[in-house]
């Protein structure tokens, strides 16, 4: 026994260097007397030698040709090179793990029975088991280490899951647990639910009590799955099972969101037909695929029109619960479906369902009017409006309309809202801003047309600042937008602003050589006639000392020819142009003031 456990050492020892006694033996000693003599000196040199000549049959002659005889799918082949003496102990994890693949692609069960037969095969797909499953496996020393390849032998299990390959499964599973999960959590159950192999399911569960029901961390069931690839009868299955559609307890169903997520209407159909099935339901907690809120939010979200109409046939659903942003079903119909035409069809179902609360706002106050204006989405305001149900006068939290903000932004959304009589296109914000003062303020002199043929806009309401839509129209030198409101001849000119402003007094602020249109928006003012000129700025300037300052010679021209403005002693030593004092001197009528700065 002593002198067997030494033999044993000492072979493992020198297998260890089979590939440099193969090179010495076979490259350095050229000689046939020599290995003659090698392989005479004892049986031990002799049983090396051959096993050494075994080992480099087994690698270079029949491992090669095993993938090769397992494609042309000749089995008789297959046969004499699992035959070869120590094929089994020398054959790499990389080439049984290439003929299993084969045979599973090939779907060649045959091969495959061949190639089970082998116990090395047996032993690693067992210990590659154990190792996916998180068990220790302890091997013999002569047996080759576990590495990346061992994992690939189960591959082709998966593989053929998926597939259907019944008859393969059955080879492994003497082998494996059919619990047995991979890298992604999925185990067989889960490859033969996904592609909708129920006679697979069957025998998995039925022949060997495969758990339909597994919980892996934060990845789907079966059920889920199911769900997910609409396949109906495979939910109806895993239901017969005793599956609970519900996840860990709860009333929420991961499987029914995907399906009410992927626009499965069978599926749908199938869930809501089970009394477990809430179909208000929010979920908030479980971060599963991105599947946050109720089934209705996602229906309408994902643009899924069948689903909503599954859903609100349904007499025990809510279709004014919120989202997590508090946006009512309506409101997001309004705004957050991608697709155009699937939009609008769900906004015309919720418009036409008389359990939905029209009244209803998100957070910011936004109702679905004011939503569908402020996304610019111009059919989905029209059906608002159409409909009638939704007040086009509501304000958000700002208090600002549907009729500000298309007066900012949008022309053809404007033009409905003044063709809907019900618009009261002179409601005012908190801040003070109407739809014209919106469009004056934001230059949008297009929009600022719109509304004055309309006529039904107050051309002189001020904003909280006391300034109208003129004075607006001279801040921003907007020449085109003041020509519009003068047009009108309801334009009151005198009208001041908080900090006691005429728009004539901006446009003369601001009017300069440099400044062109400012300069024609004074022009335009003095033209209509008015003859409020006898007025200060807050720091005393007249408007008179106010052009020489800015060196406008036509608005001094225009001002001294109108005949009603004093020219101060301020005005003649503000001049820094000669031709001006000239004029001062020839139109001056009054005595001397006394001197001020000007402070605009």
């Amino acid at each position: 026994m002593e002198q067997s456990s030494s033999d044993a050492t000492e072979s493992n020892q020198v297998s260890l260097g089979y590939d440099i006694i193969y090179y010495l033996l076979a490259e350095c000693v050229n000689e046939p007397g020599t290995i003659l003599n090698f392989c005479r000196a004892s049986k031990r040199c002799y049983e090396l030698y051959i096993r050494i000549l075994y080992r480099h049959n087994v690698l270079y002659g029949g491992c090669s040709a095993l993938p090769w005889a397992a494609k042309k799918g000749n089995l008789g082949l297959v046969r004499k090179i699992l035959e070869i003496p120590y094929m089994e102990e020398f054959a790499s994890t990389a080439i049984w793990n290439q003929a299993l693949k084969i045979a599973q692609i090939k779907d060649n069960v045959g091969l495959a029975e061949m190639l089970f037969g082998v116990k090395a095969v047996q032993t690693l797909i067992q210990n590659a088991a154990a190792v996916l499953a998180g068990r220790r496996v302890y091997l013999p020393y002569e047996f080759p280490p576990l590495d990346d390849d061992n994992h690939l032998l189960l591959k082709p299990m998966f593989e053929a899951a998926w597939k259907g390959q019944q008859n393969f499964i059955k080879l492994y599973l003497p082998y494996v647990s059919v619990d047995l999960h991979d890298s992604q959590s999925w185990t067989l159950l889960h490859y033969a639910v996904a592609s909708g192999h129920n006679s697979l399911i069957k025998l998995l569960k039925e022949e060997h009590n495969a758990n339909p029901d597994l919980h892996h961390h934060a990845y789907y069931r079966p059920i889920d799955l199911a769900a997910q690839h609409d396949h109906s009868r495979t939910v109806e299955l895993l239901l017969s099972y005793g599956v609970d559609p519900c996840y860990k307890g709860t009333s929420i169903s991961i499987a029914f969101l995907l399906a009410v997520s992927e626009g499965r209407e069978n599926v749908v159909k199938l869930f809501l037909k089970d009394d477990r099935i809430d179909p208000n339901a929010r979920n908030d907690e479980i971060r599963i695929g991105g599947l946050i809120g109720t089934p209705l939010e996602l229906a309408i979200s994902k643009g899924r029109v069948g689903v909503v109409r599954l859903l609100l046939d349904d007499a025990r659903l809510n279709p004014n619960g919120r989202d997590n942003r508090g946006r009512p079903p309506l409101v997001l119909a309004a705004t957050n479906c991608l697709c155009k035409s699937r939009g609008e069809a769900i906004l015309d179902m919720l418009l036409k369902d008389k359990r939905v609360d029209f009244t209803a706002r998100d957070l910011d106050g936004n109702n679905a009017c004011l939503a569908a204006v402020k996304k610019a989405y111009y059919d989905r305001t029209r059906m608002i409006l159409e409909a009638g149900k939704i007040d086009p006068n509501e304000g958000d939290k700002f208090g600002e309309t549907p009729a500000m903000y298309a007066a900012q932004h949008n022309n053809r959304i404007l033009k409905l809202l003044i063709e809907d009589k019900r618009v009261d296109l002179n409601k005012k914000s908190n801040s003070g801003d109407t739809a014209l003062l919106r469009a004056t303020r934001m230059n949008m002199t297009e929009h600022v047309a719109l509304l004055l043929k309309s006529r039904r806009v107050n051309v002189d309401q001020p904003d909280n600042g006391g300034n109208t839509p003129m004075i607006w129209a001279c801040r921003n030198w907007d020449s085109v937008t003041a020509a519009l409101l003068l047009k009108t001849g309801s334009v009151n000119l005198e009208k001041k602003s908080n900090i006691g402003c005429t728009p004539l007094m901006i446009a003369v602020g601001y009017a300069a050589p440099s400044e062109p249109y400012a300069e024609r928006i004074a022009e335009m003012i003095l033209d209509t006639g008015h003859d409020l000129l006898d007025v200060r700025y807050d720091n005393g300037f007249t408007l008179l000392e106010c052009a020489v300052a800015q060196c406008s010679e036509k608005i001094v021209v225009k001002l001294l020819k109108t005949g009603k403005v004093i020219v101060t002693p301020e005005a003649m030593e503000l001049c820094r142009i000669d031709a001006f004092k000239c004029l001062l001197w020839e139109y001056q009528k009054r005595y001397w003031r006394t001197r001020r700065y000007i402070c605009l």
